[in-house]
């Protein structure tokens, strides 16, 4: 059995900036406790993650994305699209795909299959508790779509254009 890690990254004091937390969170409850499945909520980048994920087969990544389509859109992005990614990408260290780049070629364990989740967001520099309503409300759905998508079935309604849900 593969071991998985659903990992929602993001910071509760920053208003959107929370929200792969909260999605993780929605996931988890939805998911409950299942052989092989694990669950993380981090604020941390670059190499740090690379402590969270060691040991797994297949994470599922979710995080604050900067767009400019409306608030709580969900996007699906490539190791080449972590630039948009809040934590994933960071101006002070590596970024997490060369993190992910240089672990492989030392020969760390970490996971063979990847999917990483954007979520657009309003505002990640305010510190507030909630999130904008907009982001709020897209939450449980999200959550769903991801399980759909992840746990192996199929709902081709959530794909509205190439790397978007």
């Amino acid at each position: 059995m593969k071991k998985t890690l659903f990992l929602g990254l993001g910071n509760p004091i920053l208003s959107d900036d929370a929200v792969g937390i909260r999605v993780v969170q929605e996931i988890e409850k939805m998911l409950g406790d299942r052989d092989g499945i694990c669950f993380a909520r981090e604020s941390v980048d670059g190499l740090r993650l690379l402590d969270v994920i060691r040991g797994y087969d297949r994470l599922i990544i979710v995080d604050a994305i900067r767009t400019r389509d409306r608030p709580g859109s969900l996007y699906e992005l490539s190791i080449g699209e972590l630039e948009k990614a809040i934590h994933l990408t960071c101006v002070h260290s590596i970024n997490f795909a060369t993190a992910l780049r240089m672990a492989k070629e030392a020969g760390e364990k970490i996971p063979e299959e990847m999917s990483i989740y954007g979520v657009g967001v309003r505002s990640v520099r305010e510190f507030k508790e909630r999130m904008s309503p907009e982001v709020e409300r897209s939450v449980p759905g999200i959550a769903r779509r991801v399980v759909k998508k992840e746990m192996g079935e199929r709902d081709d309604r959530c794909v509205k254009t190439r790397s978007k849900f």
